[in-house]
């Protein structure tokens, strides 16, 4: 897991020096029913380091890697944070369900909706 989070971050930080991986884990099952791999739980060295990485984890998208554009990255979340965000998540899937012609996205704890670019 440790050579995937610095591949990953490599890409981040588009082959800058990236911050020091402490520590890299596979968690949940071995064995998922739905065939998808497990996540890796990436431990930087500083909290700054990870809001960097957060904030950066766009250029995945923009890889030249082309797995990487389906990846993401998510802050360690707490049992009640996780319980918010699923909330949230489900918002947004029936927001996107109600109204397909918008673009709909999560940003500072609320569900918010604007005409998509492709739409108008």
């Amino acid at each position: 897991p440790t050579d995937v989070a610095d591949e990953v971050l490599n890409e981040i930080w588009l082959n800058h020096n990236h911050p020091v991986v402490v520590a890299a884990n596979h968690i949940g099952v071995k064995k998922r029913d739905d065939g998808r791999p497990r996540p890796i739980k990436v431990t930087l060295k500083s909290n700054e380091s990870v809001k960097m990485a957060l904030a950066r984890a766009q250029n995945l998208k923009k890889s030249t890697v082309q797995c990487y554009h389906s990846w993401y990255i998510a802050p360690d979340r707490n049992r009640e944070e996780q319980a918010v965000h699923q909330k949230l998540v489900a918002e947004l899937k029936e927001k996107i369900s109600a109204d397909p012609s918008k673009y709909h996205y999560i940003k500072d704890g609320k569900v918010l909706s604007v005409m998509s670019a492709d739409k108008k």
